[in-house]
């Protein structure tokens, strides 16, 4: 991992003056190259001004799909002026990218950390990069895919909790369905689902493992347990019909509390079962801790072993599109490199949570 001092965010923030009477902020992203991030309402293309936190009381306020040359947007309000408080941005094939304009902080420098949502009694711990707004501050943002089990609460709920370095807001989410079914229609975010080759498509024993193709991927697989009689969904990274597994994964689907146990097969070395050890979960830009047991192979994989929640950040950080590196505490490190077979987190999620 990169020393962190010496980090800057993902993301350089420009104004641009050149679009004849908009007023547009393009925000660019290395990892996803230039994005052009429009606000639009039905007012038009605006400018943002600082957010008023009057707005997070306003029941009139309702969620809204905004097109404008190409660019497809999903905005907390209508004919709300300069007041957004979010937006989810279509960005084509990649995951969409949710802006919280409400949960800025007042800083000229980027930050990054832990974000929390709260929506449908359910909690959920994502990791948020800033982009610079000017007098809005920085701006928490975080990808979502069109699987993520977030959109499912935000549904069920009348409205979400924000809170991110220390600052909390609350988002209403009236309207939020219909429009988000909209979104989900207009944005070619599943694009790539048809791409995909037959072996990284392979769900529930189906399909083909294309062996031809050496390169680890993401698999997904159903069966029962011997013991029980259960159904068992499963994930893995590793390379199809060999030993060669990185991680695994595995929950009982359409439970009230699910619980997904994981195991990475890296080295803890000489440490006893089921002693206590973290998985490091390592990118470019930050590092994720998840409190977890050493496994010797006694019941499953060696390695480190945890058992977390669909909500928790780990999902997220194995799809954000580049090398993701796991150890156990200090020990050598694991790379999984970045798959567009990653479609098949989402499904195991999905299929973990009952839908």
């Amino acid at each position: 991992m990169t020393d962190r001092a010496s980090r800057t965010s993902v993301f350089d923030v420009q104004r641009h003056h050149d679009c004849g009477d908009r007023e547009v902020f393009c925000i660019v992203q290395h990892r996803f190259a230039a994005l052009a991030f429009m606000l639009i309402a039905a007012q038009g293309v605006f400018g943002i001004a600082a957010p008023s936190v009057a707005g997070a009381a306003d029941a009139q306020r309702q969620w809204n799909l905004a097109r404008d040359n190409g660019v497809i947007a999903l905005l907390d309000c209508r004919d709300c002026g300069d007041d957004v408080g979010a937006v989810l941005l279509c960005q084509d094939s990649e995951p969409a990218l949710l802006s919280l304009l409400w949960a800025a902080v007042d800083s000229e420098e980027p930050l990054t950390g832990s974000l929390r949502l709260e929506a449908d009694g359910q909690v959920f711990e994502r990791f948020a990069e800033t982009a610079y707004a000017g007098q809005i501050g920085q701006i928490p943002q975080l990808p979502l895919g069109p699987g993520d089990p977030l959109f499912l609460a935000l549904e069920a709920a009348n409205e979400f909790t924000i809170t991110f370095a220390g600052i909390t807001t609350t988002i209403g989410l009236r309207g939020f369905t219909a429009a988000f079914d909209e979104f989900d229609r207009s944005c070619p975010w599943r694009g790539s689902l048809a791409s995909l080759t037959e072996g990284d498509d392979y769900v529930g024993g189906q399909g083909a493992e294309d062996v031809s193709d050496p390169a680890p991927r993401w698999m997904l697989s159903e069966y029962n347990d011997a013991v029980t009689g259960a159904a068992i969904a499963s994930l893995s990274f590793g390379i199809p019909q060999t030993d060669a597994i990185a991680f695994t994964a595995t929950c009982v689907p359409r439970q009230l509390e699910t619980r997904i146990d994981v195991v990475a097969l890296v080295d803890p070395g000489d440490r006893p079962e089921a002693d206590s050890i973290d998985l490091v979960v390592d990118t470019a830009d930050f590092e994720l801790r998840i409190s977890g047991q050493v496994s010797t192979g006694r019941e499953t994989y060696p390695g480190v072993r945890a058992a977390i929640t669909p909500q928790h950040p780990l999902w997220s950080t194995l799809q954000v599109g580049e090398t993701v590196t796991l150890s156990a505490d200090d020990g050598p490190g694991l790379d999984l490199p970045a798959s567009r077979s990653s479609v098949q987190i989402e499904r195991f999620l999905r299929a973990c949570s009952g839908f």
